[in-house]
């Protein structure tokens, strides 16, 4: 179970998929990410200490709870269920789920690549000083991309900021149980929204650049991959 849905995963990051060619015609980097995301990060680097002071002197049992609980939204295994939201996309013949599904595993992906090596090369102790490095957040990375991911296609309404909203609680999970600075959880931010951009441009790239295609199908009456060059 656990290496077929590796392997589901490591094809949707590859490119377009059953229903049609996943082309994006909106790819364009969003300035703002760098406007507001980097002058909020230095001011966080300088309040770190001040941040994480205030969130554990206001702690109980019931928030223990919750956070535990709500900072697994931005766990790895979140791109798990991305799989499974597009397998279950595939057969209930909704496009945009699965294709928000197959945005959400690659950028999740992505942000986990470019997180881990700037952790070891910044060495970061974390505020609970437990042997783990800091920064920057990986979870708050792969919220940011998994659960943007999906704002992305459902941008009407409520809908996109309800999406954001899952990241944001679980940034502040992040501080609440001592596990980054705030600087962790705005650096982690900043890389997840990146990665959904960098994702789109890998897919455009494969498929215009290379007419790279990878075509799955997973009903019931065949299964396989094809390859269209």
């Amino acid at each position: 179970m656990v290496k077929n849905l590796a392997i589901l995963i490591l094809l949707l990051l590859c490119g377009s998929y059953s229903f049609s060619t996943q082309i994006y015609s909106d790819v364009e980097f969003d300035k703002r990410i760098l406007y507001v995301g980097v002058p909020a990060l230095l001011v966080s680097f300088a309040i770190d200490d001040e941040v994480n002071k205030i969130v554990q002197s206001n702690k109980s049992q019931f928030q223990d709870y919750i956070w535990e609980n709500i900072t697994h939204l931005g766990s790895p295994f979140v791109v798990a269920g991305g799989a499974l939201g597009y397998v279950y996309g595939y057969f209930t013949k909704n496009e945009k789920l699965a294709k928000s599904s197959i945005l959400a595993v690659q950028s999740a992906t992505i942000a986990s690549l470019i997180v881990l090596p700037i952790k070891y090369i910044t060495q970061r102790e974390r505020p609970s000083k437990e042997d783990k490095l800091s920064f920057p957040s990986a979870h708050s990375a792969i919220a940011f991309s998994f659960w943007g991911s999906y704002a992305e296609e459902y941008n009407k309404g409520l809908s996109k900021y309800l999406f954001y909203t899952i990241p944001v609680l679980v940034g502040y999970s992040r501080l609440y149980l001592e596990k980054h600075w705030l600087s962790d959880v705005v650096a982690g931010a900043l890389i997840g929204l990146t990665s959904i951009y960098i994702a789109k441009r890998f897919t455009n790239f494969l498929s215009v650049r290379y007419n790279l295609n990878i075509f799955i199908d997973i009903s019931s009456y065949r299964g396989g991959i094809s390859y269209y060059f």
